[in-house]
């Protein structure tokens, strides 16, 4: 626990009497009137002589209205002022610091124990059967794992790799590396080469091929010009009569009785509809070459297609409206023909569309074949020079780091790409191991729901794979913010005081932690439930206590009061320190796990500066 001490900002030394008082508030005022006076003579000779004449006459009833005023003001001014500020301080030190998740727990009955695998995967096989007797940590069943198997594998060959090549570091760079770099570059920056002639060549031809296709279609992107205009027109018209149709007054009670909310997904497909017709025409509408006329055609037939769907389940949602006091069935058919009538007219705009679209692209079709290939063709070979020249700056900077040999800088950054390698390996290890399903607790298995060879989904519910009946009866049911929810982990180890039993607390471990959350009092938390290590034969379902989950510590390290840590508006965290000479000192820092009342500094402070832990006036 850190020292706490309260200093003041400063220290004003306060007389121990009345007459102190007085004395020090005339000596003040006699200091005040001095120089008060002194600038009063030098404007009097400056006043005109009757108001001199009158001031002269009265100089004592002045003198002592002066005096007076200036021993009130200043006993106004003494009473009135605020006090300085005082400030609580804190020296940081070094001490152990644990992290703990605590919240109220209740104990509950759970011997049936339902087990299933955290991810998806094909069951490759199962260990145990009804009525078998386990022991806790025993291997029930597992899936197949020939992908995470793969993985730990070819983790395990980066991680050899990086230990390699950091042994090679450390070994130094044999002449032999050396010219087989150097021709390694110079096959490179041959390679080079051709790719640009590769480049200017395909460039050139594209050019030609794209002047002789803006040719050749001039006069088949007009006409698409003139149709593409002429089935949009066709397209609005449709949909001003379904505009005329669902505002129909009867139309949309039938809607209301028969069909709620139809009515509002049509008319959103319409909207949609009408807003890439509005998009088309707001963009110019004029199609300049081939590759436009095509782009502009396909964009008219996705209007006019989306128009005669939304057409086509008008009709369709009318024909299935039921008759109203309001929408009779002759109203009904009547509005059936109108919107009948539209579709088939937006079908045929649709076809009309679509003849155009299929006579501009087998026009085209040879000229885009050949484009795409050119373009095909550039493209690959930009990549190929951008490849290259990367090839070449790296092959050259790894030649020259060769023959530089390499600086304890490389050998640190090798060392630190193989604990990237070996953590790549223990996660893949980690990964494997979900697909191993163990036993929590000792006891017996009551049902296995699942078979050899059945694909299991953690996507949708499901029943447990096995489900078990634990020796212990009991468990603990806390529920967990979720603030403090990422801190806890399986296995992780606790303990609990029973009300029941004051003075005495009883050890735990976690064994589940729900990935969901649980709405409690409005409040999203998260379940969490722990085993006891040793069972008491007194310990009753109901009984409730305080838990304390253990989520971090740390030994020997710089703690200060959780209250001296604030962060800005960027996220970026500070403390105060009050520096020698009394100022005050806003430092950034690096915290690390965070305690009930103190929080590790693990970057920006000394041990033994002092901190400000609160201010207050």
């Amino acid at each position: 626990m850190l020292a706490v001490e309260s200093k003041p900002m400063q220290e004003i030394p306060k007389p121990s009497y009345p007459v102190a008082i007085i004395q020090n508030i005339i000596g003040r005022a006699n200091t005040l009137y001095a120089l008060i006076r002194s600038r009063f003579l030098m404007l009097f000779h400056r006043l005109p002589t009757p108001l001199q004449g009158f001031l002269v006459r009265h100089r004592w009833k002045v003198s002592i209205g002066m005096t007076l005023f200036l021993l009130l003001a200043y006993g106004y001014h003494t009473i009135t002022q605020e006090p300085e500020p005082e400030i609580i301080t804190a020296e940081i030190q070094r001490g152990d610091l644990v992290q703990t998740v605590e919240a109220v727990g209740t104990i509950i009955s759970e011997r049936d124990l339902k087990l299933q695998f955290p991810i998806s995967g094909v069951v490759q096989s199962v260990l145990v059967k009804e009525g078998d007797t386990v022991i806790a940590g025993q291997k029930l069943a597992q899936l197949r794992a020939s992908d995470l198997i793969a993985n730990v594998q070819s983790a395990l060959a980066s991680l050899q790799g990086a230990q390699a090549e950091l042994a090679e570091l450390r070994e130094g760079t044999r002449l032999e590396d050396i010219a087989v770099s150097e021709a390694e570059l110079t096959n490179k920056e041959a390679q080079l080469a051709s790719a640009r002639e590769t480049l200017i060549s395909s460039e050139s031809k594209l050019t030609i091929l794209e002047q002789e296709a803006s040719v050749s279609v001039a006069g088949l992107v007009g006409e698409s010009q003139s149709i593409a205009s002429k089935q949009l027109t066709a397209a609005r018209t449709a949909l001003s009569v379904f505009d005329d149709v669902m505002a129909d007054a009867d139309v949309i009670d039938a809607f209301l009785r028969g069909s709620a909310g139809t009515d509002r997904l049509l008319k959103e497909q319409r909207n949609r509809a009408d807003s890439i017709i509005v998009s088309i025409l707001h963009s110019g509408f004029s199609f300049q070459g081939s590759s436009d006329a095509l782009s502009g055609l396909r964009k008219v037939r996705e209007a006019v297609a989306l128009t005669a769907s939304t057409m086509e389940d008008l009709f369709f949602n009318l024909s299935h409206l039921p008759p109203t006091g309001s929408f009779t069935r002759t109203e009904r058919e009547d509005r059936k023909t109108d919107v009948s009538t539209q579709k088939t007219n937006v079908q045929t705009a649709l076809a009309a569309v679509d003849t155009a679209l299929k006579n501009l692209q087998d026009a085209t079709a040879a000229y885009n074949t050949k484009i795409a290939a050119e373009q095909t063709t550039i493209t690959n070979a930009k990549g190929d020079i951008l490849n290259l020249e990367t090839d070449i700056r790296t092959e050259t900077a790894r030649l020259a780091l060769k023959k530089a040999g390499a600086r304890p800088t490389e050998i640190q950054a090798s060392a630190a790409r193989v604990r990237a390698a070996q953590a790549d390996y223990d996660r893949a290890i980690a990964d494997f191991g979900d697909t191993i399903l163990i036993a929590p607790v000792a006891g017996s298995i009551t049902k296995v729901s699942i078979k050899e060879g059945e694909l299991l989904s953690t996507a949708y519910q499901q029943d447990p794979a096995i489900t078990m009946l634990g020796e212990s009866p009991y468990r603990i049911e806390i529920y967990a913010s979720e603030i403090d929810i990422p801190k806890v982990q399986r296995t992780q180890t606790g303990s609990i005081e029973l009300d029941a039993f004051p003075g005495r607390s009883f050890s735990l471990t976690v064994a589940e932690v729900d990935p969901a959350a649980t709405d409690i009092d409005g409040v999203p938390k998260y379940r969490i439930k722990l085993d006891f290590l040793q069972m008491d034969p007194g310990i009753k379902i109901g009984m409730t206590g305080d838990v304390a989950i253990v989520t971090g510590s740390a030994d020997d390290v710089l703690i200060v009061p959780a209250r001296a840590v604030y962060e800005n508006d960027f996220g970026d965290t500070y403390i105060r320190i009050l520096l020698k000479n009394g100022a005050l000192e806003e430092r950034r820092i690096e915290a690390g796990l965070e305690g009930q009342n103190d929080v590790e500094i693990m970057k920006g402070v000394a041990e033994g500066e002092v901190v400000v832990v609160l201010m207050k006036q």
